[in-house]
This record gives structure tokens, sequence and C-alpha cells, in this order.
């Protein structure tokens, strides 16, 4: 039943974003450099989590997530001549970037290791 709706909810998405006419070009080339851009920023949010996550002494599962996110970035395989002008591209794209903002921001709030160490100075027991 969930497959039946799926096919159905695609192709009425395709038929309703279908891409031709005087603007499709313009609409596609802007589709193609916002999936671009939000990889880049995707980027960077990873780059500041990565430095984060050093600073903060946590490496683990969540930072290989979020990376797994940019890499696998709907900016670098999503087609924007597809038939639906980049749409799709487009939001998922939005999507994908903000789950990386996601991970910074639940790198964020998480507190920092402690350390088991004793701080530098206290006596030796």
């Amino acid at each position: 039943m969930i497959r039946r709706v799926a096919v159905l909810l695609a192709l009425c998405a395709g038929t309703a974003w279908a891409c031709s006419g005087e603007g499709a070009a313009a609409t596609i080339g802007h589709a193609e450099l916002l999936g671009w851009v939000l990889l880049g920023v995707a980027v960077v949010v990873m780059l500041v989590a990565s430095v984060l996550s050093q600073r903060r002494g946590k490496q683990g599962s969540v930072l290989g997530m979020g990376w797994v996110l940019v890499v696998a970035h709907p900016g670098i395989w999503i087609s924007a001549r597809s038939g639906d002008c980049g749409r799709t591209r487009i939001i998922m794209a939005v999507v994908f970037t903000l789950l990386a903002g996601g991970v910074l921001g639940w790198l964020w709030m998480r507190p920092p290791k402690v350390s088991a160490a004793p701080p530098e100075g206290a006596p030796r027991e």
C-alpha cells in the first residue's frame, strides 16, 4: 500500500512540476547554483562542528554522520534538469543542510567531556 502511494505521489509531482518554457533555463541555473551554495554551507557547518568537537573532546558517531550528510548532499548528485526545474534538488539540499546544522546544534548543546585527570597544580595523593 505504501509503495503504491509513493509511486502515485511521484507521478503527481513529476506532472505538476514539469519544467519548460521561457524561464526554464534561468530556473534550472538558479537551482544548480543554490544546490552548490547549500553544499558549501553544509561543509562550513561541519568544519565548525569538527573544530567544536575537538575542542570539547568529543569524537564519535554524531560527527561522522554529519560528514556522511555532506558526502551524500543532494547539491552534488541530484540533477536540476530532470523535469522539475531543480525543485527536488533545492528541497533536498535544504533538508540535508539543516540536518548538518542539527549535528552542529547537537554538539553545541552537549556538555564538554570531563577529564578524569586531576587539575594542574593539585596535590597528588
